[in-house]
């Protein structure tokens, strides 16, 4: 529908992957929310927490490991659809090399993009695991699983 709406433009290709992008990440920061320990929340209404100190405090911290998994998920889709949309463009990138590549037997080519995804992929995925890592290091279940 929006390659009917928009045609093969950029447009096309940002919106693609900013709807898939934003479902997993939306879905998790919220099941993240909804998880927080009602005891936490009882506790800071008990300490007269202001409602933006019981979310920055209470709420965030407690939904962060959620957000974090959703955020990671969140890039790998994104990443499978920039494939996807870059397969369909018309303009100059790797998707359009592959796919060139591909049209002309050149495996050697279309292997190198493939690569170059996956290494793009990989790094994305380690940044975001190395902000996790210094974000969540007082979290006890992520304590866990570092040592």
């Amino acid at each position: 529908m929006l390659i009917l709406i928009f045609g093969f433009g950029e447009t096309t290709k940002l919106t693609i992957i900013a709807l898939g992008s934003f479902v997993p990440l939306y879905l998790n920061t919220f099941a993240g929310i909804r998880l927080t320990d009602p005891r936490h929340l009882e506790l800071a209404r008990a300490q007269r927490l202001t409602r933006w100190q019981s979310i920055r405090d209470v709420v965030l911290p407690g939904a962060l490991p959620s957000i974090f998994t959703g955020l990671r998920f969140s890039l790998g889709v994104t990443w499978i659809t920039l494939i996807v949309a870059e397969s369909f463009s018309v303009d100059p990138g790797i998707g359009y090399m592959a796919r060139h590549a591909r049209e002309r037997n050149m495996t050697e080519i279309v292997v190198l993009s493939v690569v170059i995804y996956a290494v793009l992929g990989k790094l994305n995925d380690l940044a975001v695991r190395a902000i996790e890592a210094r974000t969540l290091n007082w979290h006890v279940n992520f304590a866990a699983r570092v040592s």
